[in-house]
């Protein structure tokens, strides 16, 4: 059994602590912080192929995302709910790049569209209830004997774990533990509003 340290309790962390397990590996998680203080926690997360390249590549790690965010969706525990939406476009009548081909959209109607919208796809993908699914995941954790670890790194030496493998997940402070001085936030800005009634995203 080989022992892993994953550094950080976000959702990225819970995850590759869970695969790590499952894969028969002895998995610790260090973290300065609980799930439900993370970044992870207030993330408006809805499955959607991220506009990044390789394309190819992306969309095969995003449906194969897909595929396993469907599973948990027939949990009603997980916090993970198939809902169906409208993703609008403003400048173009073309759907977006990834719509027609993952989940068979289809195009919105004149009355599902919004002031300003030239068009729409109509498709149904999984949206995540993160506070719920983050304990899930947590679950999940205990159930597979990770054992966690609150404490605060301020560098990697302070690990303490000898040489094994070390998974950084640790949001933007990974930037400060890996002495990667390149990494900046590119997403992530949220208002928080009472729903006045919607059931589409």
């Amino acid at each position: 059994m080989t022992g892993v340290v994953v550094v950080g309790a976000g959702v990225i962390g819970l995850t590759c602590a869970i695969e790590l397990a499952r894969h028969g590996n002895a998995v610790t998680v260090v973290a300065d912080q609980p799930p439900h203080r993370t970044v992870s926690a207030v993330a408006a997360a809805i499955w959607e192929p991220y506009d990044a390249y390789p394309r190819g590549q992306v969309l095969r790690w995003s449906m194969a995302s897909l595929a396993e965010f469907q599973k948990l969706a027939t949990d009603p525990e997980s916090g993970v709910f198939e809902r169906e939406g409208v993703v609008l476009h403003r400048d173009s009548t073309e759907p977006a790049w990834w719509t027609r081909t993952s989940v068979g959209a289809r195009a919105a109607t004149s009355d599902e569209l919004v002031d300003g919208a030239a068009s729409g796809d109509v498709c149904t993908v999984p949206v995540i209830v993160m506070p719920i699914y983050l304990e899930w995941l947590l679950r999940r954790c205990t159930a597979l004997g990770v054992a966690f670890e609150w404490r605060n790194l301020r560098s990697l030496d302070e690990v303490g774990h000898g040489a094994c493998p070390i998974v950084v997940a640790a949001g933007l402070r990974s930037g400060e533990l890996t002495g990667d001085t390149q990494l900046q936030p590119v997403r992530g800005q949220l208002v928080r509003l009472t729903n006045p009634g919607l059931t589409r995203w």
